[in-house]
């Protein structure tokens, strides 16, 4: 499941996304390895990925050939949902406004010291227009996410109260609390409905796989 991150989260993946693609890459990396249309998920962008998904692992478990395999299964499957939901937001012509990205930015811009994201941007040689464009693929699938599910989830009153009992029945902040309720209970809803959703979008937009490519990085004969 794409998981709808935070933006400072995402800023951070991202960056660790680009330190691995300024190592010089081979031609074979350039290939496509997910399609759909002018949507392209390539070799060098899933060999990131994985490296990415690699860290979240003990060393020894990414040594063993079955368990790495497995990984890089999931990864491919995430990098599909991607490419539709890209697809997707296409279809709906969905884009990303110059001031949604500022504001975007500007809230990123918040969490830091001054100056460190440009900082971070130069030392590890990634040029503004590259993040740039990652950033805004990724915004474009929040908006996706936000626009097909969070917004179209119904809230009742007993959701709110039952929320309310689970939550909060023994808070004394009370500031804002039916809208960070009703927030909590839609982005909840949106992940429930999920699975089903994103089934839904992968019977209609078919994803071409180079599957000598995905033979080659898997080990498959």
């Amino acid at each position: 499941m794409i998981i709808m991150f935070r933006r400072t989260i995402l800023f951070l993946l991202i960056i660790l996304v680009l330190i691995g693609c300024k190592n010089q890459s081979s031609k074979l990396d350039k290939e496509y390895l997910l399609k759909i249309g002018d949507q392209v998920i390539t070799v060098e962008d899933f060999k990131n990925a994985l490296e990415i998904a690699k860290t979240t692992y003990p060393y020894k478990m990414t040594e063993n050939p079955e368990i790495l395999k497995t990984v890089a299964i999931y990864i491919l499957n995430q990098l599909r949902e991607e490419i539709i939901l890209l697809e997707r937001a296409k279809e709906l012509s969905i884009s990303i406004s110059d001031n949604e990205f500022k504001k975007a930015v500007d809230s990123i811009k918040k969490d830091y010291p001054n100056d460190y994201f440009e900082k971070v941007l130069v030392e590890y040689a990634i040029s503004y227009k590259t993040w740039k464009h990652d950033f805004m693929r990724r915004m474009l699938i929040e908006k996706v996410i936000e626009k097909e599910l969070i917004d179209k989830v119904t809230i009742y009153p007993d959701d709110i109260t039952s929320y309310y009992r689970a939550n909060y029945e023994n808070t004394t902040e009370t500031k804002d609390l039916n809208e960070i309720i009703v927030k909590a209970l839609r982005k909840q809803k949106a992940q429930e409905n999920y699975d089903t959703w994103i089934k839904n979008l992968k019977d209609k937009y078919k994803v071409e796989v180079n599957d000598t490519r995905w033979k080659r990085i898997v080990g498959a004969n």
